[in-house]
């Protein structure tokens, strides 16, 4: 398996600027940063670039051996921010609201 650690450091600096950025833009407007987080994805990734035909395929379009790379941080940055929406979440809040969710 070879690929381009270059690309990879690359990839990375551009999923982490965009995701930062437009997590902070959502918390400015009042949705959750992970709002952002989702979105960032679709639009740098080849998600739905590559299926409207205009050429333009995301900024970020990976080999097979660097998408490999790219799904190891991807899995590792989920468990992230999972383990940080624990932190943030106000229990209290929680078992109030929690006979209501469960109903």
């Amino acid at each position: 398996m070879s690929f381009d650690v270059v690309h990879i450091v690359l990839y990375l600096g551009i999923i982490l600027f965009a995701t930062k950025g437009l997590g902070l833009l959502m918390r400015k407007i009042g949705l959750p940063q992970v709002t952002g987080m989702v979105i960032s994805g679709l639009l740098i990734g080849p998600a739905i670039f590559s299926n409207l035909g205009i050429g333009f395929k995301g900024l970020i379009n990976p080999t097979k051996p660097e998408m490999d790379v790219l799904e190891t941080f991807a899995e590792i940055g989920v468990i992230l921010i999972l383990f940080s929406s624990g932190l943030e979440t106000d229990i209290k809040a929680l078992k109030k609201s929690g006979a209501a969710a469960t109903a």
